[in-house]
């Protein structure tokens, strides 16, 4: 990314997640200051923040609620590295059109934060990192790396540590294709269902979802999710913060987009939609 020690980190992340604690671990070594946001997020102060920082990195949580209240770039602020989930083409047009240089990446915790980045010149492309070396395996992403589960902490002498990897390899449980060191991620098994005997990808319902928020500018939380179902298999349904007319006309623009056995066959009304610290659904909760 080019960065130097003049650099400033606009830290955003949890400091329990590996994302929080991998800006401090490179700050460290390059001799780069850190600003902490508050533990509590708000758009409104990030953005406050960040006309004294040149990098940063988000959720694409956090990148939803910069393009929902249309808050622009300082122009010091150079990059954002999203990670913590797919980011959404569309999320990621709008947010460069207000000026935020959005970079997606990769990562997970067994491999101490990042695989794969996008660079500034190609900003859709994630590129495998260098000390990362990726195969497929059934169409499963696996990695190798000098970074991956190089520690075992055990705190009881009855516990068994094993190590997951298999020929020095872990399998994870993403889908994914590779074309050299280019690397693009599908989403996880568990995010493709059945409707019917139709194969459906939940996380490019959830693009499209995404999308359509933002043009009926809905301003409340939801999500989709698929209960089983005895007939289908599984049934599409949408949760909900707030039932609107908006939101009514959301469902039936939806409906429109996709393929029938795609649609959304109920609407849920939920207290809250839950999600992890860094803002992914939990689809199973819902």
């Amino acid at each position: 990314l080019g960065l130097g020690k003049e650099d400033v980190w606009l830290h955003a992340l949890p400091d329990f997640h590996v994302a929080g604690v991998g800006i401090y671990a490179r700050c460290a070594l390059l001799g780069n200051k850190v600003l902490k946001h508050q533990e509590e997020w708000s758009a409104a102060t990030f953005v406050k923040m960040a006309e004294k920082a040149t990098i940063s990195a988000l959720v694409p949580t956090q990148v939803h609620d910069l393009v929902q209240g249309n808050y622009r770039s300082p122009p010091s602020m150079r990059m954002i590295v999203v990670g913590g989930g797919r980011l959404n083409p569309y999320l990621q047009d709008r947010a460069w059109e207000l000026g935020w240089r959005l970079l997606p990446s990769y990562g997970l915790t067994e491999c101490s934060s990042q695989v794969a980045t996008a660079l500034p010149d190609k900003p859709r492309e994630l590129v495998l990192l260098p000390h990362v070396e990726c195969s497929l395996r059934k169409g499963f992403l696996a990695i190798k790396s000098g970074s991956l589960l190089t520690v075992a902490a055990r705190f009881s002498p009855h516990l068994v540590v094993e190590d997951p990897k298999v020929e020095g390899a872990l399998v994870t449980e993403d889908r994914a294709s590779l074309q050299g060191r280019a690397l693009k991620v599908y989403g996880r098994d568990k995010d493709y269902i059945k409707v019917g005997g139709e194969g459906v990808s939940l996380l490019e319902l959830d693009a499209l979802l995404e999308q359509l928020m933002q043009e009926f500018q809905i301003d409340h939380d939801c999500a989709l999710f698929a209960p089983e179902d005895e007939r289908l298999g599984n049934v599409i349904r949408l949760a909900t913060t707030k039932i609107s007319l908006r939101l009514y006309a959301l469902v039936e623009e939806f409906q429109t987009r996709v393929l029938p056995f795609e649609r959304i066959r109920g609407i849920v009304q939920v207290d809250a939609i839950p999600r992890t610290p860094l803002g992914k659904i939990r689809r199973a909760e819902i």
